[in-house]
């Protein structure tokens, strides 16, 4: 399914997206935007970022946040861009409450947009 202009501001807010920004970003293209949201949770996993989470790897969790980071704030994905600065910050002791904030978030964006297929 391909979102509609309505149908993207209407989900914006609710999945923290500065709908005005992206749309400037994608040069009024809804159709791209449309695209690039519905492929987001299958090109975007957190799957290496709760492994090194897991793992305590600080260094490859601050790596797998910034590139999570880097995808969300391409498509104005605000507040999951500022989690994943939050995990990238995190020390050894901070890190497993920071993911699991990006967590949550991370997967209540991908149940809405996979609700809107």
């Amino acid at each position: 399914m391909i979102f509609h202009d309505m149908n993207i501001r209407s989900i914006a807010d609710k999945i923290g997206m500065d709908y005005d920004t992206a749309l400037e970003d994608f040069c009024g293209d809804v159709s791209a935007i449309s695209s690039k949201l519905l492929s987001f949770p299958e090109d975007n996993s957190i799957d290496a970022l709760e492994a090194a989470v897991d793992s305590k790897d600080t260094e490859t969790a601050h790596k797998a946040a910034r590139a999570l980071r880097k995808s969300a704030e391409k498509l104005s994905l605000t507040r999951l861009a500022e989690e994943c600065a939050k995990v990238e910050k995190a020390d050894e002791a901070g890190l497993e409450g920071a993911y699991m904030s990006l967590r949550a978030l991370y997967i209540s964006i991908a149940s809405i947009l996979e609700g809107e297929e």
